[in-house]
């Protein structure tokens, strides 16, 4: 489920914007076609260059991923808007780590999902056979000596 939670996020934060504007009112449904165009205008200058930019990122898109992304779009509007917030809050946080951080989650990440299932299983269960105290200092463990310990874990 977290690396669902994950992978979501992610492509969330790269289509959400695009495909919010592709979900907006076509034009004249909330107003005539010259408002919306009018609205465009008022906008500042950087937000409809970075509106333009997504729009031209999102049709260079092969249609096989845009209709993937909507998919997670549309998955994501039916969840509980707690939890459509929890995950919102997640990206924040994301978003607010050094690139070095990033990466390195990215990282465990895709090391995560290099894992058999037997693996994940193992690392699922070891976690949970701790205590709560255990649990703790995993968590405050360097995240070089986490990476160590999956590491040992994972295939070569």
């Amino acid at each position: 489920m977290r690396a669902f939670v994950a992978t979501l996020a992610i492509a969330l934060a790269l289509a959400a914007p695009v495909i919010a504007r592709a979900q907006a009112p076509a034009p004249g449904a909330d107003g005539t076609t010259r408002d919306n165009v009018q609205r465009f205008r008022d906008l500042p200058l950087p937000e409809r260059l970075r509106i333009l930019e997504d729009f031209r990122r999102w049709n260079e898109l092969p249609a096989e991923r845009r209709q993937a992304l909507q998919e997670s779009w549309d998955r994501f509007q039916r969840l509980p808007p707690e939890r459509r917030q929890a995950i919102q809050d997640r990206f924040e946080q994301f978003q607010q780590l050094s690139p070095e951080e990033r990466q390195r989650i990215l990282d465990n990440y895709a090391r995560w999902q290099r894992l058999t299932p037997e693996q994940r299983t193992r690392i699922r269960e070891r976690v949970r056979a701790m205590s709560p105290e255990e649990r703790q200092r995993w968590r405050e463990l360097l995240p070089r000596e986490r990476g160590r310990l999956l590491r040992e874990e994972a295939p070569r």
